[in-house]
Formats: structure tokens, C-alpha cells, sequence
């Protein structure tokens, strides 16, 4: 018996309100702008399924949301109200369904996780306790149980480069499993079907390769003249995706005629590939959603992608489907038919065919400050800006390896790369200094790299301290009184009075010669100085006064995706 995934139901998760999304059968694709929920809803899909199986490296076959997405403590993750309809591929019309429930698990390390408990919203005629029995009784699925078919998501985490870690292999044996039952033959084949002839048919030597910073491990056999070091983002990223592939291959011939099918999720699935080798990858995971029984869900930007998941919704929208969001403020789900209004949504409607320009940045901090900065600009400056196409993607990596990038694969000189303040010098303890207008801050310099679309935000600080900054100087500096006074006079934001700014924020720390980043982490403060900034408008009050460091930053972003876009479009 198989399972799929039919219907997600949201009446509230998050920003998304009010919106139920029929999932086909086979490929499932999320698209729009950045910030609209799609990675989230995907996980969401993606915890309602798996197995505690072993994969063929240190994994199972299981995700937890809490691996990809962190939900804070403070979240009102209790007004969540998400609901999912499992169906089978048996003649009767019964199904399963499942509401994600959430419980804190803190204290065991993993946050705030997703629970699939027993809901009765898709039949209000039987009670919980009923529709609970009834799953029992023939599925063998508890109240908080699972859908019991291997899962796997794939985050962008597997894009950290092999060159920015410690890597450890072993061999594998033709005496292996692997090797008999044509799991390292299948890796081989389905490798050089998006990259043909990368990898001799001829190969006798494989390994499982351990990439130690993410955990992550699986066959590794080299493509003609590379090695396990000196493989590229793209190379390595297509490891990950086809080791995938080959685990439920892999679980498949284990299970027999108990395999139930499987579910595959894949974040960003364009990301570091050339658009044939995209077109190629999406037609390999075409086939083997038949010849592995999987149903796939994918997000993507990539017009190559999105082209043809249109083209095969038009003939087959029970196996093809395609989620479309827009609005990051209000997000919401439209049906889009037609690859001309797809492209038309895509681009900046103002100018001819303005190309989606990605941003890689280190985390969501660095993220939420670039958007505050923009929104300043537009602030100030009303008529120097204009509508533009660009997602910001947080990865989670530091500086270094962002700026490495680049040297690992070519993909990463077509993107634009934000680095936090802090990653301009290698000098430390620099909040006093800002705080105090010690002279010797002028006297830094900012690092010199040859990627020209890299770029850093304002000062010499890191995400945390630099919020800390701004609300000081808004605070103690008198030039910002009439601030407080407008604040004060606005319903949304007289709650922040300087008083409580004082006890909330400011108090919590004490500032030294030897204050560190991770203290201000520590203090609890991040949320709330957050909501301070974004509610009283306080970047565009204080590039008010001098707004240098501010257009300098809107400058440089210009004209990274000046540089980018047209790079784009001339491959049109």
C-alpha cells in the first residue's frame, strides 16, 4: 500500500493564513519570492512522514523540523492551526489525517518540535477518539504516530564545500551490499544522467564520505580527475541529491513488497547547477518518482524548473502540481497556468526581463538587518528607488566559507554575497569603541576580496551588536529627541518608552573594552531590540541625521544587481 500526501490545510502557521494546497502525486514544486513560507511548508509535509530507519549513512529516514527551522520559544506556535489528508493507493476512500502539534522539547537540545496528532477536521461527523481508533485499527498508526514511509528532506546545508571541512571516507568492499545488490551501479548511472559521462562506467573503487561539519555521509565515487577535496559545490551538491535517491532504492530492495513508497523533499534544488544540468536532474527525478514510488516536493526559483513543471501540469495535474506564493508581507497561494505569467511575476514588471538576483547571506540576523537598511533607504529617499527582483537566502555559514564560495564553484560568482559588519576585520571587542566614538575606528579597513558581488554590512560590528549600537545612540544622543517625542504619539509604537527601552534593553548588559558579540546573544535582548527596529522605524530616524553609511550601502547593492542581472539576461 502507498501513501501520499493530498491536501495541507493552513489556517494559521506563521505568516501564512487561510489556504488549502492540493499536492499531486509525483512532483510537487514551491516557488516565489523569498520570505513567502515555502521551505517551512514543505517541512511541514515532510514531518508528517518517517521511518527511523538507517540510511546508508549516519541518518535515518526521519526529519524533525528543528533540523532546518527554529521556531523560538516566544513564538505563539500554540496558534498554529495546520491539518494534512493522507491518502492511499487502495480502492476504498478512506484516508488518514493529521494536525502538527508542537512541543518543547528544549531541555533535550531540540527546540520546539512538530508532532503529527490525531485530528478529526476532515470528518467533523466522528470525534477524535473515533477517527484515533479507526487509524489504529487499520492503518497501525497511533494518535502521535507518523506516517510510516521513509522521509527524507535535503536543506541547503549540503551545500557547505568539502574544501571548508574535515573529510574522512571508507571503503567500500565488492563483497559490500552496496556493491551486490547495484546500489554503487545505480549511484554511477544516475550521476552520469545529469552529468553525462563524469563518472567511467568502469570504476571500482568507492567510498562513504563523511562531511564532518553537517554529519553528512554517503557514496562517494570521483568523477574522472577530481577527488573527494577538490569537488565542486555543483559536484558535491548532486552527491547529495542522487545518495538520496539511491537510499530509497537502497530501502526499497530491503523492504520488498513492504515498501510503501517514500517522500523526498529538496530545498533550493537549482542551486549551484548549470540550468541542463537542472533540466536534466528534474527529468532523472521524473523517472524515478515512478521506479521508486516517491512523491517529491521541491523548491526552486529556476525558470528551467518552473518552465517544465507548467508544461506538465497542463496534461497531468493529478501527478504535477505547482505552488505558487507571493506577497512576503501576506503571503498567499496563486494558480499560475502559464509559463509567460510565471516569467512576467518573476521579473521587475518596470523594466524588460529584470532577472531574480539571489543573496547569500550568513544567517536570518544578517537577513532582517539588510531588509531594515533597504526599507531606511526607501524611507528617506522615495524617488531614487524602484521595484526590484531579488531573494535574500540565509545559509547558516560564516563568513569565511561564504567568501570561498566562489573558488569551489562558479555558480557563486552570479549571486550576491551579504557579510556581517564583523566580517571586515579580524579586530574584536569593538561595541565600546562605537559606543564611546573612539577615534581609531575610522582608522580600519575593510578586507579586500576579488568577488565584486560581495558586499558587508554598515560598520565593523556583527548583526546583535550593531542593533545594540543603533538603539544606543537613538537613546543617549539628544539630536534623537524628537524621535521619542513622534514614537510617543504613534499607538503601534508608545509602548517603547525610554524607560523600558532602558530596562529591557540597554540594562541588560554592561558595555566594556572587552564586550563580545556573544554576550549581547546571551543577554536575551535579540527579539526585542528586533521588534524596536522594525515597529519605530529606527534605521530610517537615524540615517536621518547622516546618511552616508547608509547610501553607500544601498549603492553597493545596486550595483551588484546591476552587474548580476545583466550577466543573466545576456544568457537569454
Amino acid at each position: 500500500m502507498r501513501y501520499f500526501a493530498d491536501t495541507l490545510n493552513i489556517e494559521q502557521f506563521r505568516k501564512l493564513k487561510n489556504e488549502s494546497i492540493s499536492l499531486s502525486k509525483k512532483i510537487n514544486v514551491f516557488s516565489g519570492q523569498n520570505g513567502v513560507g515555502k521551505s517551512n511548508l514543505m517541512s511541514l509535509i515532510a514531518t508528517t512522514f518517517g521511518k527511523s530507519k538507517q540510511r546508508i549513512g549516519s541518518g535515518n529516514f526521519q526529519p524533525e523540523f528543528y533540523e532546518y527551522f527554529t521556531i523560538p520559544k516566544d513564538e505563539n506556535y500554540n496558534d498554529y492551526k495546520t491539518y494534512i489528508k493522507i491518502v492511499t493507493d487502495s480502492q476504498d476512500e478512506d484516508f488518514i489525517q493529521k494536525r502538527h502539534g508542537y512541543k518543547n522539547d528544549s531541555k533535550s537540545d531540540r527546540g520546539i518540535r512538530i508532532i503529527p496528532r490525531a485530528t478529526n477536521y476532515y470528518s467533523s461527523d466522528l470525534t477524535i477518539k473515533d477517527v484515533s481508533k479507526n487509524t489504529k485499527e487499520k492503518y497501525s498508526i497511533g494518535p502521535s504516530g507518523r506516517i510510516p514511509i521513509p522521509t527524507i528532506f535535503l536543506s541547503l546545508s549540503r551545500l557547505y564545500p568539502v574544501g571548508e571541512t574535515n573529510l574522512s571516507s571508507k571503503n567500500i568492499t565488492h563483497k559490500n551490499k552496496l556493491f551486490q545488490n547495484h546500489s554503487v551501479n545505480k549511484f554511477i548511472e544516475w550521476y552520469n544522467w545529469v552529468l553525462p559521462e563524469s563518472i567511467s562506467s568502469n570504476k571500482t573503487k568507492a567510498t562513504i564520505l563523511n562531511k564532518e561539519k553537517i554529519e553528512s555521509d554517503g557514496i562517494y565515487v570521483s568523477p574522472e580527475n577530481t577527488t573527494e577535496s577538490t569537488q565542486s559545490v555543483g559536484q558535491d551538491n548532486l552527491r547529495s541529491i542522487i545518495n538520496a535517491l539511491v537510499d530509497f532504492y537502497n530501502i526499497k530492495m530491503k523492504e520488498n513488497e513492504h515498501y510503501s513508497g517514500g517522500i523526498l523533499c529538496i530545498d533550493e534544488i537549482d542551486a549551484s547547477l548549470h540550468p541542463s544540468a537542472q533540466k536534466r536532474l528534474f527529468s532523472l527525478l521524473n523517472t524515478l518518482s515512478g521506479e521508486l514510488d516517491l512523491q517529491i516536493f521541491l523548491t526552486t526559483h529556476s525558470l528551467t524548473i518552473l518552465k517544465q513543471i507548467i508544461n506538465l501540469k497542463k496534461t497531468n495535474p493529478e501527478d504535477y502540481n505547482l505552488i505558487y506564493l507571493i506577497d512576503p508581507i501576506e503571503p498567499r497561494i496563486v494558480n499560475i497556468d502559464s509559463y509567460k505569467e510565471l516569467k512576467a511575476d518573476l521579473f521587475d514588471k518596470e523594466l524588460v526581463y529584470q532577472p531574480d538576483v539571489k543573496f547569500y547571506c550568513e544567517d536570518e540576523y544578517t537577513e532582517f538587518l539588510f531588509k531594515e537598511l533597504i526599507r531606511a533607504y526607501k524611507c528617506l529617499f522615495p524617488d531614487k528607488t524602484s521595484q526590484e527582483n531579488y531573494n535574500i537566502i540565509p545559509v547558516h555559514l560564516g563568513a569565511d566559507h561564504l567568501i570561498n564560495l566562489p573558488k569551489h564553484d562558479n555558480h557563486f560568482y552570479k549571486v550576491g554575497i551579504i557579510l556581517d559588519g564583523d566580517a571586515r576585520t579580524n579586530k574584536k571587542y569593538l561595541l565600546n569603541d562605537y559606543i564611546n566614538h573612539k577615534h581609531k575606528i575610522e582608522g580600519l579597513n575593510t578586507k579586500k576580496t576579488n568577488n565584486n558581488h560581495l558586499m558587508f554590512l554598515p560598520t565593523f560590528l556583527a548583526p546583535e551588536s550593531y542593533m545594540y549600537f543603533i538603539i544606543s545612540e537613538l537613546f543617549h544622543d539628544s539630536k534623537f529627541d524628537s524621535f521619542w517625542t513622534d514614537i510617543l504619539n504613534i499607538p503601534e509604537t508608545r509602548y517603547y518608552t525610554k524607560s523600558r527601552v532602558q530596562s529591557k534593553i540597554l540594562s541588560k548588559i554592561k558595555i566594556n573594552d572587552t564586550t563580545s558579540n556573544e554576550e549581547i546573544k546571551n543577554a536575551n535582548i535579540t527579539k526585542i531590540m528586533k521588534d524596536f527596529i522594525t515597529k519605530t522605524q529606527a534605521l530610517a530616524n537615524y540615517y536621518k541625521i547622516n546618511n552616508n553609511e547608509l547610501i553607500e550601502f544601498f549603492n553597493k547593492k545596486n550595483e551588484i544587481v546591476t552587474s548580476i542581472s545583466n550577466s543573466i539576461k545576456s544568457n537569454y
